[in-house]
């Protein structure tokens, strides 16, 4: 997603919850180019809960 300046402020819209948030909820990447400010196509907290699931589908296949 592109970045958008709402209210003065840079920020994208989330790939996963739709939201736009200002670009310090985003993780830094740099694989990502300078028209996604280097951040990551989903905010934080839905980063968080994607590597949460991978870990615990990763452990259910384990046991």
């Amino acid at each position: 997603m592109a970045i958008v300046i709402e209210k003065g402020v840079k920020g994208k819209v989330c790939s996963t919850c739709d939201i736009w948030k200002p670009l310090t909820e985003f993780p830094e990447d740099p694989t990502h180019g300078p028209l996604q400010g280097h951040r990551h196509c989903r905010c934080k907290e839905c980063h968080r809960i994607k590597a949460r699931e991978r870990r615990q589908a990763k452990n259910s296949k384990t046991k």
